[in-house]
């Protein structure tokens, strides 16, 4: 357990470049994910024209807001991915969906990349399952769902 300020301190160290563009984005990403309540960071970038090339997410699945608003993954993954695609550049190369919401299986979030993002952009959608090795059994856990899609298929 750690205060806010702390975490997002970590998190700055962690995934940015000191002096970098995308720096104020990727802290106030941080911001909201620490207050549990993402769409408001990218409602904030569609409004300043921000966009990008890759877009890598890894929602929380359950979240409350400052004014206690509940915020479901589940209930909510689709249009928050319309918002999120109103992020990609003119020539966006990837999309990347994770998720560890128990319900919310590899196959919805394919549907819902190929639904939102193929028609505009083309491209393949691909998606599987998140797992960790078991080592007693040499078996793998599944603990969460990943889709993808990419403008043109990486070999």
């Amino acid at each position: 357990e750690m205060d806010r300020e702390t975490a997002l301190i970590k998190v700055s160290r962690a995934v940015l470049v000191p002096g970098a563009p995308s720096m104020a984005f990727v802290r106030g990403a941080a911001e909201d994910a620490y207050d549990r309540l993402i769409s408001p960071s990218v409602e904030r970038e569609i409004r300043r024209g921000h966009f990008y090339d890759i877009i890598i997410l890894d929602p929380p699945s359950y979240g409350r807001g400052p004014k206690g608003e509940v915020w479901r993954l589940e209930d909510s993954i689709y249009d928050f991915m319309q918002l999120c695609c109103q992020l990609l550049s003119k020539q966006s190369l990837m999309v990347l969906l994770n998720s560890y919401t128990t319900g919310l299986s590899a196959s919805v979030m394919q549907y819902i990349l190929a639904d939102l993002v193929q028609p505009k952009f083309g491209g393949v959608v691909t998606a599987d399952e998140i797992g960790l090795p078991v080592e007693r059994s040499g078996g793998i856990l599944p603990c969460g769902a990943t889709a993808v899609w990419m403008r043109e298929q990486w070999t």
